[in-house]
């Protein structure tokens, strides 16, 4: 009878998993739930390294040893037999060096470490079924054995139908590229995640991983590291758009999602064909971080056939508009976001100083589909007697919005009748900090923007309920109370006091998540992070007044959010990824 049971079912008692012990008495009630259950959970694979020591590498999930094989006869089942996804990570690192397998820079002690390391992947990847695998992932931030993505590695050879590919590589070893030859032999990549390319050693690869998939990409993300760092790149463009514009026949026809970062596209007479080249009007999304001259890739394509324009996410993270932009002027540059009429989700942050009244025009935006926003800027504290403040009332309350993140302090929100800036409509709302280089902020209701880079892990946003449960990290409501007071002085008690009054009888009644913090790269700024939701039953005090000691993980009406509270992000679309969109500072890493 349990054979018999509906598929969503069956996936719904796979969730609950989670040792071996389960699978074993799984597969002693059925052998069909127990089949279910194995594949399902052997499908992604994922070698998690210690950052201080690569040797120290673990597979999750570690089903290598299960009493039963995946048909339920008694047996031992390796799992990577079962692997589909396979992704080689390792967690945010605060040194500051680079890490390859050849480069004699770097001390002796880490060329042998990561040299042992590499037998790793070795014996992972001699374990996968040939052309099983649909996405490949390196995240580890090093170069990649050839032996793995060389021109004869074993991903170009035995794994052609590969169609999601992110790579995290090192950007100062000198033969980096050799390791990376066999990348264009992959002519199946609908996804392609490539961070820390240095386009001096990495350009001919890049060209022609591109041109191979140009009509299959449905993702693209390039993070490009600026030549040493310093200077306006301008000279970057010209190499950039030679490798992806380098023939006029490239048309990346099926692409929906870009995401470039430090790209300058200060050159009007190359916009043109990028527009046409990456089919920029029918982008679904459009993430662009420290580009220069961002706003004059809008401007072309509203001044083509703005009625065609699909748009449906805009992000951009900018250090401020160049003084040689084509003129363009901050009142022109958020006229032109006005045009993009379809847009369901606009993240943008400023961190260039504007006049309040220039700002102000930004307020007056009107989207009628908007359902999700992040304004971040960089000015003044915005505070209840200015006539922007007003203005912002006026744009929560017309646009209907859902999510809202916003560079304010609840400092700022402190009387009440001051409180009700925002739409009643409002599911998510996220006060937005700025913390660098795991630094406590000296005074969190100012914003301050890193002068210089810096040089750190890229860790890209993986494994959203593992996310969860760093973000959460099980603190109580007394501690959050304390602890975060001492660090952010009076800010964490204006939080709660808010969040007391918002998920109150005279608060936000559709209001189910409220956080604070910096949730840029993750955890990197785990300091300023706090995340609160509304309890399901108000908090009733005990004789003496006080909450009773069973309840002092929450307040009256909201509590600390813990990882069994992972279910409130899947009823508010985007609010997660909404958490770490708009990143201050650059990770070169």
């Amino acid at each position: 009878m349990l054979g018999t049971l509906p598929t969503e079912l069956l996936f719904a008692i796979v969730k609950n998993i989670s040792s071996n012990a389960d699978l074993f008495h799984l597969a002693l009630v059925s052998k069909r739930i127990y089949g279910v259950a194995i594949e399902a959970l052997c499908t992604t694979a994922v070698v998690t390294c210690d950052r201080e020591h690569l040797t120290n590498a673990f597979l999750v999930p570690n089903f290598e040893k299960v009493t039963f094989a995946a048909d339920g006869s008694k047996g031992r089942l390796d799992g990577l037999l079962l692997a589909k996804d396979l992704c080689f990570y390792a967690p945010v690192d605060k040194r500051f060096r680079n890490e390859c397998y050849t480069c004699p820079s770097l001390p002796e002690c880490i060329t042998e470490e990561i040299g042992t390391f590499s037998t790793t992947p070795a014996s992972v990847l001699s374990s996968l079924k040939p052309n099983t695998l649909r996405s490949f992932s390196w995240e580890l931030g090093t170069c990649v054995n050839a032996d793995i993505l060389g021109s004869s590695g074993y991903i170009p050879t035995h794994q052609r139908g590969i169609e999601k590919l992110t790579l995290v590589t090192d950007v100062g070893c000198a033969l980096a590229e050799g390791g990376l030859w066999g990348l264009p032999h992959l002519r199946n990549i609908r996804h392609l995640s490539w961070r820390r390319i240095r386009l001096k050693r990495m350009a001919r690869t890049l060209q022609r991983v591109l041109e191979a998939n140009s009509e299959r990409l449905e993702y693209l993300e390039l993070g490009i590291i600026p030549y040493e760092c310093v200077g306006d790149n301008r000279h970057l463009i010209l190499h950039v758009l030679r490798i992806i514009l380098h023939s006029p026949g490239i048309q990346f026809s099926c692409l929906r999602d870009l995401s470039l970062s430090n790209v300058s596209f200060l050159l009007d007479m190359s916009l043109k064909r990028l527009v046409s080249a990456f089919q920029l009007t029918k982008l679904r999304s459009l993430k662009l971080h420290f580009c220069q001259g961002a706003f004059n890739v809008l401007n072309c394509m509203i001044s083509g056939q703005p009625r065609a324009i699909m748009l449906k996410c805009l992000e951009i993270s900018t250090i401020g508009l160049a003084p040689d932009e084509s003129g363009t002027t901050w009142c022109k540059a958020f006229s032109l976001l006005q045009l993009f009429g379809e847009l369901e989700a606009l993240y943008l942050y400023i961190a260039q100083r504007i006049d309040p009244e220039i700002l102000s025009s930004l307020y007056l935006l009107r989207q009628p589909t908007l359902k999700r926003l992040v304004l971040h800027d960089n000015s003044v504290p915005l505070h209840p007697r200015l006539k922007w403040f007003t203005q912002l009332r006026c744009l929560n309350w017309r646009n209907h919005l859902e999510c809202l993140g916003i560079g304010i302090s609840p400092l700022t929100l402190a009387k009440r009748e001051h409180r009700k800036v925002f739409s009643d409509q409002l599911k998510f709302l996220h006060f937005r900090t700025i913390c660098h280089n795991h630094a406590d902020c000296p005074d969190p209701t100012r914003s301050r923007l890193l002068e210089s880079f810096v040089l750190d892990e890229f860790a890209h946003r993986h494994r959203l309920r593992e996310n969860h449960q760093k973000y959460t990290r099980n603190a109580s409501y007394e501690t959050l109370s304390s602890s975060f007071l001492q660090s952010l002085h009076s800010v964490a008690q204006y939080t709660v006091d808010f969040a007391e009054w918002a998920f109150g009888p005279d608060g936000y009644h559709h209001l189910s998540i409220l956080a604070y913090g910096d949730f840029s790269y993750r955890n990197r700024h785990r300091p300023t992070q706090v995340l609160l939701c509304r309890k399901s039953r108000p908090t009733l005090l005990g004789p003496n007044g006080l909450v009773p000691e069973a309840e002092r993980r929450s307040g009256l009406f909201c509590q600390v959010m813990t990882g069994d509270d992972f279910k409130l992000w899947g009823n508010i679309e985007g609010a997660y990824e909404m958490l770490s969109v708009c990143p201050s500072e650059q990770i070169l890493s």
